[in-house]
């Protein structure tokens, strides 16, 4: 195995004030943080090149990379500026010079034709697809030439991860490469960056839109090169022509947790004209933040999905912490209020909880399958879109339990199989990175046949054609699910926030829910508009129980079966 390439770390500041950033103001923002229930995973805040401060809350370390979510998007965009430059592409480019519909509707076709480059990066292709559509479908590009119009291209702004997947194919097919290989002696190599993983399709494309992992710090730097207008350790990494494109209001005023004023450039947001700030966003508050006038950059990773109420956390202290004086004066009673702060964040330790023994050796080792259960309208819009982003539900599950800590090994469907350690005695597990991930079926592997001669005596020929003949079913059955959440999809939202706020349901009312499209069982539904926590031991006891009884031979014989797959499987992330 090769060594990973060391990459030089950033300069650190002996304190904060060295780089002219308020001690006071740091600890403020944390405890702010911590009052409001924010579940921060890092932060750090560079000023004139160097680290003014750092926090790790804990298990969570400099070291492992972060999934990015949408902030991927921004890095896409860098791509876009690259091509750009280079003469492989045009903003003005029509998508289908390079990917043309091939379908038989002559006014997609028309309007299809239409749809430029640019119209993609700054989201306003026209296209709307529906955040229900099942993603394990094998042919996301298809998908989105095939997607409807809702606006006429150029028009209207419509935040569309899609557009950027389509940005990432485009920048595979100028260049014979993957997206992060054709950044790695671009972009990545020249900031210090290793080149990160991120998420790919079933034919091993870049996701674009999200599923990018970076280090706290490489967010740090990325910050840094276009603070810089792409110049980085004194060379000019990101063409300056398209820095000042990328942060340049394209879209006057959209919809933001920033602000009302927020604008949108080449996949960043635009918040302060009058301070030049512009940031990258991911989903559950992963943002680069940059303060152009104040010469900083302020970085985050979390799992928050209040992004509103944390960014009024982030104003209240920013710019307000940046001195004018450099050095600002240092305050020891606040630096050292601060440092000591940051130590109990790194060093925290989980809660723990009582055990159950006879519990866990119920279901210790036993195949626990999972119900099917589809889109709840009650769910909110970001945890919709991240489900409709995965290659499909939980199939089954197995517990190891052991002394001090657990397995848990999953199996997604059209997935391998997957392990997570978990720490039961006060220390959190770590687990070995899960990827990579693919969604979709892959071309290699025959998934469905494979799933459902699980324990039969079929061949891999027999197993194909089972594998054909599901596909086909599914299909059909995916087209008429798809129609029946696309068509009812707000109605069901504001069914469910009506039903929220109501005590008891009426049978009627768990009537609607169930008629657009909600699969859970009565009990379930009533349980979930209560708010009430749905009792898994109840719910999967009965299942383990049943698996014990008629597959007893089969699940004592699937923790090493298990085992192996994990072996033999890539892992996944």
């Amino acid at each position: 195995m090769s060594e990973t390439k060391k990459y030089p770390a950033l300069p650190r500041a002996a304190s904060p004030e060295e780089v002219g950033v308020l001690s006071k103001e740091i600890r403020g923002f944390l405890h702010d943080c911590d009052a409001r229930g924010l579940n921060m995973h890092s932060f750090m805040i560079v000023r004139g090149g160097k680290v003014a401060s750092e926090c790790y809350w804990a298990p969570f370390k400099a070291e492992v990379p972060h999934t990015m979510f949408s902030f991927s998007k921004g890095i896409t965009g860098t791509a876009v500026g690259f091509a750009v430059s280079e003469g492989l592409i045009s903003l003005d480019d029509k998508v289908a010079k390079y990917f043309p519909y091939t379908g038989s509707n002559e006014k997609l076709k028309a309007q299809n034709d239409t749809v430029t480059i640019r119209h993609l990066i700054t989201h306003r292709s026209g296209k709307k697809i529906s955040i229900a559509n099942n993603c394990e479908k094998n042919e996301w590009l298809e998908n989105w030439l095939s997607a409807p119009f809702s606006e006429k291209p150029g028009e209207k702004f419509f935040y569309l991860s899609e557009n950027i997947y389509v940005l990432s194919r485009i920048i595979s097919k100028v260049t014979g490469q993957s997206l992060t290989e054709y950044l790695t002696p671009r972009l990545f190599e020249p900031l210090g960056i290793e080149p990160p993983f991120w998420e790919k399709d079933h034919n091993g494309y870049d996701a674009g839109g999200w599923g990018a992992y970076f280090k706290t710090e490489d967010m740090a730097k990325i910050g840094i090169c276009y603070l810089n207008r792409g110049m980085y350790d004194g060379k000019q990494v990101i063409p300056e022509a398209w820095i000042d494109a990328a942060t340049t209001r394209h879209v006057q005023k959209i919809p933001s947790v920033f602000n009302n004023d927020s604008g949108y450039g080449f996949q960043i947001f635009i918040q302060s004209d009058e301070m030049g700030t512009f940031s990258f966003n991911g989903l559950y508050s992963q943002f680069v933040v940059v303060f152009p006038k104040y010469d900083a950059v302020f970085v985050c990773t979390a799992g928050e999905p209040q992004e509103d109420v944390f960014m009024k956390t982030l104003w209240k202290h920013f710019p307000a912490a940046f001195s004018a004086d450099v050095p600002a004066e240092k305050n020891d009673e606040d630096f050292n209020a601060l440092t000591s702060y940051i130590n109990r964040c790194e060093t925290r330790t989980p809660p723990m909880a009582l055990r159950k023994p006879e519990m866990e050796a119920k279901i210790n080792g036993k195949r626990i399958v999972m119900r099917r259960r589809g889109t709840a309208g009650v769910l909110g819009t970001g945890n919709l879109f991240m489900l409709s982003q995965r290659s499909g539900m939980i199939d089954d599950f197995m517990f190891f339990f052991e002394e001090n800590s657990l397995k848990v090994l999953f199996k997604e469907k059209n997935s391998p199989v997957a392990e997570i350690n978990v720490g039961l005695e006060g220390e959190y597990g770590m687990s070995e990175n899960i990827g990579p991930v693919t969604f979709g079926h892959r071309q290699d592997q025959v998934f469905l046949g494979r799933d459902i001669a699980r324990d039969k005596d079929y061949s891999e020929e027999v197993a194909a054609e089972i594998d054909k003949e599901v596909r086909s079913f599914m299909e059909d059955a995916y087209a008429a699910t798809e129609k029946l959440l696309s068509d009812n999809i707000d109605k069901l939202h504001v069914i469910a926030k009506a039903l929220m706020e109501k005590e008891t349901l009426e049978e009627e009312e768990i009537n609607q829910l169930v008629k657009y499209g909600h699969i859970l069982t009565a009990e379930e539904k009533l349980q979930l508009v209560q708010q009430s926590v749905v009792d898994e031991e109840t719910a999967a006891a009965p299942v383990a129980e049943a698996d014990a009884k008629a597959e007893a031979p089969v699940a004592e014989a699937d923790a090493p079966k298990a085992a192996a797959n994990a072996d033999e499987e890539t892992p996944k992330e």
